[in-house]
Order: C-alpha cells, then structure tokens, then sequence
C-alpha cells in the first residue's frame, strides 16, 4: 500500500463514521418530530431567515409569497399547514413537486431553524402573492337552470 491508497482508506473511514453520526441524529430528531414546537429563539429564527434566504427563497422568493414554490404565508397549504407538517417538508422533500429534500444536508437545529422561521412568515401580506394551488374554485352556476 502506499501513501495516497492508506490516506483514501482513512478518509472513508472518517466519511463513514460521519454519516452514521448524521444517521442518528436525523432518527433522533424524527422520534421527537410529534412534539415539536416553533422556536421563539431570536437567534435561531434569525439563522432560519438567512437559510431561508439562501435555500428557499429562489422558489417561494425572500418574503414567502411563492414562486415556483408556493405561497408560504397564506392559509393554503398543500401538505398540512402545522409546524410539524412543515418540518416533515424540509426534512424529506416533495419530490414529485420539484421540492428538494434536504435530509442530511441540513442538520435538524437548521432544519426547527428554517420551519420557525416559516411559521413567522403566516399571516403576512406579501405583495403579489402566488394565488393558492389545489384549490378549487367554486363552480359557476348556469343561471338558465332557475329561469
């Protein structure tokens, strides 16, 4: 063996090691997802406002209002409006919708960080916002039905 094949066996050593360490964290973070709660830490929001800035607002823009991604400060929420809901989201992604998982990139505190900070985002009145999707419009009614 030489140097460079001893050096590649430790680094996957050390990679190895790593991603068990991350493997349980995320499984310990999954036990506790039911009885989670939005952080009212200022310094954790604030870390989830600059995640969010640079992870999601390319799809549901800086203010939440949605682009490619949806409104994220409505009432309309696609996949279950609570902060769990939102969590499981970041956490495993919506693949078939184009939204990214970010399961083992992201690591849980990151992860209540960006949440919490969504959570925020609720009730806000961005200006534009993207119209809420999977909604139904009411059926127009044929006024010749009643003459």
């Amino acid at each position: 063996l030489n140097m460079g094949d001893l050096q590649a066996a430790q680094y996957e050593k050390e990679r190895e090691r790593g991603e068990a360490i991350k493997a349980r964290a995320i499984a310990q973070f999954e036990e506790t997802l039911g009885s989670l709660e939005p952080s009212q830490d200022p310094e954790l929001l604030d870390q989830g406002q600059q995640t969010f800035i640079t992870l999601c607002a390319p799809c549901h823009r800086p203010d939440g209002g949605g682009l490619v991604g949806p409104n994220l400060t409505d009432d309309y929420w696609i996949h279950g409006s609570n902060y769990v809901d939102t969590v499981k989201i970041i956490l495993n992604g919506v693949p078939e919708k184009g939204m990214l998982t970010w399961r083992g990139v992201l690591k849980p505190s990151e992860i209540q960080g960006v949440a919490s900070y969504i959570y925020t985002l609720r009730g806000t009145k961005p200006p534009n916002p993207k119209p809420p999707e999977n909604q139904q419009a009411a059926p127009a009614i044929d006024s010749s039905l009643f003459e």
